[in-house]
């Protein structure tokens, strides 16, 4: 943990186990939290934070955490988050791969990127995702970050989440949660996809929620000025052979002010 005016963080951890504990479990946790007391911003000062978090195991339970909470007055905060879990990766033996992201932000302005992988070749697999950002309006200049567009003079929050969830034989779930809130300036909000779980035998369970508020600008819900070469907002489960497959999604984008979509 850091409290200074400009920040340039890394976070990364690895675990792997071979074979693997058949009743343990092989868990990697990655966790970053940067806080900026510059009350002005440049188009370098803030914080930028990367995290990331990759566990593998042939058997037991494969566990990845990668968590990151980033906080300025007036400047940016530009946020990427990576968590993988890899469970019965060389072994026919079952394994369960967990894989869980957190991005926070909170700043004048916020980019975040959230990304969340998990798969198991026997067993179940399951992935989380949490993105929230709030952003103040309180910025000057221009501020992008690791693997994102630069920001918009008019874009407040930028978020984009990307969670595959895959198993060859077992069930697959995934879901995310995913939070925004400017005062006085755009949100943007990209799910590509936001939770996609599939499996070859098995269920598999996708779904989550976006939620969008802007309170004196717009508020959008996918990709409307093509910034990542994408109009997806979805969600989806897919059963490629024997089982079923469900997917939910709700969007909420509340612009009192100005268009929301």
């Amino acid at each position: 943990m850091m409290a200074c005016s400009s920040i340039r963080g890394v976070t990364n951890a690895v675990a792997t186990s071979r074979p693997g504990k058949q009743y343990g479990a092989t868990v990697a946790k990655a966790e970053q939290v940067q806080i900026s007391t510059q009350e002005e911003s440049l188009d370098y000062g803030g914080v930028a934070m990367t995290t990331a978090a990759r566990a593998e195991a042939g058997q037991g339970v494969t566990v990845a955490l990668a968590r990151a909470n980033g906080e300025t007055k007036q400047a940016g905060v530009t946020s990427e988050v990576r968590s993988r879990a890899n469970a019965a990766r060389w072994y026919m033996s079952p394994g369960h791969a967990v894989s869980g992201a957190i991005n926070i932000g909170h700043g004048g302005r916020v980019s975040a990127y959230t990304e969340n992988r998990a798969r198991s070749s026997l067993g179940t697999a399951q992935g989380g995702l949490l993105a929230r950002s709030i952003a103040t309006g309180d910025f000057s200049g221009k501020y992008g970050g690791p693997g994102l567009a630069d920001q918009a003079d008019y874009t407040s929050i930028q978020s984009v989440t990307d969670q595959k969830v895959d198993n060859d034989a077992g069930n697959a779930a995934a879901g995310y949660v995913q939070l925004a809130r400017a005062y006085d300036e755009t949100v943007q909000l990209v799910n590509n996809p936001g939770a996609a779980a599939a499996t070859a035998v098995g269920n598999a369970v996708a779904g989550g929620i976006s939620l969008a508020l802007s309170d004196h600008a717009g508020a959008f819900i996918g990709d409307y000025d093509n910034e990542f070469d994408t109009y997806e907002n979805d969600v989806a489960a897919t059963s490629r052979g024997r089982g079923t497959a469900q997917a939910g999604q709700i969007n909420i984008a509340l612009a009192p002010d100005d268009n929301a979509a």
